[in-house]
């Protein structure tokens, strides 16, 4: 019996939800040419829902009901060209829970997995195509960047640890993860567009592929280096480094563009604080604090 007595309008509208998330990936499986179509994962996602509104034990029966179609549907598979309707099978057993999450008055979630899903199954040829483009560096580099954001990041303490009140640990690591998300332009080999006459990578200066586990390593030693540096030296000796290795620091025909005003002039330095002074073409020496600095042509 119904677990308890809901309005039509209520039902109509689960119904509804339930009806649609299954004829929107069962038209994707009729259009891929599969045995288990728009009819059979409206009615998978039809009958999650309406199990879902009876007692709980009915949404068991009705759930051994959905394997069996599953098994039936490899079996046949199997006898006719031999294989297994794994991606199906797999999408009918979650139309089936997203049809009970419907029947129990979910409605966002439901929805929100059945158009991801679809996608999923429509982009087959983009993901096979996209994985098989995949070097083992690029995909170890995934692998880094999970590590460093889902499982390092959150375990590091959000708080100051040092007297200074410098140096935050979860705060400096999102640095590390952006550089490790983006690269630095490590291994691409080539530039599009504008960025084909100004922009470069790693591979391009040296001739053969770099890795991004070895650079992050390398990085955060360097850090780690210029930090103790910095706390024995203070912050001069940090910037006049800089400005040593700095091609941009001194003497360099450069245009600023802010917000407010684009100005040409020549680098002048960098001050105190270690922010970029220029020397504007009309004799003024100005410090940049923001905008965008690039090479004049």
């Amino acid at each position: 019996m119904l677990v308890s007595h809901l309005p039509p309008s209520e039902v109509a509208a689960k119904i509804a939800v339930s009806l649609g998330i299954g004829l929107l990936v069962g038209i994707e499986r009729e259009w891929s040419n599969k045995d288990l179509g728009a009819r059979t994962f409206a009615l998978t996602a039809l009958l999650g829902t309406i199990a879902a509104l009876f007692e709980p034990s009915i949404a068991g029966v009705s759930m051994i009901g959905v394997f069996l179609i599953v098994i039936f549907a490899n079996v046949r598979s199997l006898l006719v060209d031999r294989s297994l309707e794994a991606t199906t099978s797999a999408a009918l057993l979650v139309i089936y829970v997203l049809g009970a999450m419907a029947g129990q008055g979910h409605l966002f979630t439901p929805v929100a997995a059945a158009i991801l899903m679809a996608m999923l199954l429509a982009w087959k040829v983009e993901l096979h195509r996209f994985a098989g483009g995949l070097q083992p560096a690029e995909i170890r580099s995934a692998v880094l960047l999970g590590l460093l954001g889902l499982v390092v990041y959150p375990i590091l303490p959000d708080r100051f640890i040092d007297r200074w009140e410098l140096v935050n640990p979860q705060q400096a690591w999102i640095t590390v993860i952006v550089i490790a998300g983006i690269g630095l332009n490590v291994n691409q080999e080539k530039f599009t567009g504008e960025l084909g006459a100004i922009a470069t990578s790693l591979r391009i200066e040296t001739g053969k592929p770099q890795s991004r586990l070895e650079l992050l390593v390398r990085l955060l030693r360097e850090f780690e280096n210029d930090y103790n540096q910095f706390l024995r030296e203070g912050a001069a000796s940090i910037t006049k480094k800089f400005a040593g290795i700095s091609s941009y620091a001194q003497g360099k025909r450069v245009r600023v563009t802010n917000g407010t005003e684009s100005f040409a002039g020549t680098t002048a330095g960098l001050g105190p604080e270690g922010l970029l002074r220029v020397k504007r073409d009309d004799g003024e020496v100005v410090t940049v604090i923001a905008g965008d600095v690039t090479e004049a042509r």
